[in-house]
């Protein structure tokens, strides 16, 4: 005998969460930044990211008046032995005149002052070996990445300037440092004390910046979070400090998505494709099928149930020679 023939159809619902829009949402409650940002990440999906001039005038004509959170904050000082984050309040430090300044890397001088500089300068760089003990200095001229490898590859890592004692010790190290071709009266040396530039909470790597007139303030190392200040005429940032009280920006994603609707046919000449369990392995079938064909995004696959509640109809045998839709494909079972 033989199979018969029946249809049925399968609803594709296509999921393109990269080319989903960003929606912005008022909190009207004053909380600190990392408050907002949890309140953010539990009832939507981040603080909000501005990515552009258009978002900025989006977020100017939503909440009109007022100062509040987005998500850009600096990242605290690190030291890379460890990864250790700074605390403010209770560590050592030795800082230049006029420092810490722009940038993301911190090197000694030979009067054992601080200075942050361009982390991909090449300067000497002074390693720490726990195995020794010691503060080994490296006359080599490296960027801050080139030192930190080198230091873990050959010692234990970069050194942390954690107290008095060890900035005199390093210190005078460098001032013994005789000048070599290529380096000034007073080189910079790496030590491993840095930071990463301004980051959105959700990771996010625009660049696009609406800094008020003589902002950022980086003389205050405490005003490491970010709010628009939307009372201003152009809705501009300034950075605060973080464990200030004010209301928050957050945003969701909207993910757009396409529904196609396809008619497939089935062969078999025994199987009830009226149970769920064949129902199921012909879905994934399918959903393998197109994972192979390399679809891209989230596929959902689900069945298109006919009035009488039925997923399959028998087709007669006029329908069985008709040419299948270009979008189906035959299976056997």
């Amino acid at each position: 005998m033989s199979p018969a023939s029946s249809s049925g159809w399968v609803v594709d619902s296509h999921l393109q969460g990269d080319t989903g829009d960003r929606r912005f949402h008022m909190v009207d409650s004053r909380t600190t930044w990392s408050e907002a940002q949890g309140h953010c990440r539990e009832n939507f999906d981040d603080l909000a990211t501005i990515q552009d001039a258009q978002d900025n005038t989006d977020v100017q004509q939503l909440v009109q008046s007022g100062k509040f959170w987005i998500g850009l904050y600096r990242p605290p000082w690190r030291w890379s032995e460890g990864d250790q984050v700074v605390h403010l309040d209770s560590w050592f430090d030795n800082w230049g005149t006029d420092e810490p300044g722009p940038g993301g890397c911190v090197g000694m001088c030979t009067h054992s002052r601080w200075k942050v500089r361009d982390c991909e300068e090449k300067h000497f760089s002074i390693c720490y070996s726990a195995t020794l003990k010691e503060h080994i200095l490296v006359q080599e001229l490296k960027t801050w990445s080139e030192a930190q490898r080198y230091c873990r590859d050959t010692h234990t890592d970069l050194s942390s300037v954690v107290n008095e004692q060890v900035n005199k010790l390093i210190g005078s190290k460098l001032s013994a440092l005789q000048d070599i071709e290529g380096t000034s009266n007073d080189p910079l040396t790496w030590i491993g004390l840095h930071r990463d530039g301004w980051t959105w909470s959700e990771d996010n790597n625009s660049t696009y910046r609406h800094w008020a007139e003589k902002e950022p303030d980086l003389n205050d190392e405490t005003k490491r979070c970010v709010m628009v200040d939307v009372d201003s005429k152009s809705a501009d940032w300034h950075n605060e400090r973080c464990d200030e009280s004010e209301r928050f920006l957050c945003q969701s994603l909207v993910v757009s998505s396409s529904l196609r609707i396809m008619k497939i046919r089935v062969r078999t000449a025994s199987a009830d494709l009226h149970q769920p369990h064949f129902q199921h392995a012909i879905i994934q079938k399918l959903q393998q099928e197109l994972e192979e064909r390399g679809v891209e995004g989230q596929v959902k696959l689900s069945w298109r149930t006919h009035p009488d509640g039925k997923v399959f109809h028998r087709q007669e045998q006029q329908e069985k020679e008709k040419t299948p839709p270009v979008d189906c494909q035959r299976m056997e079972l």
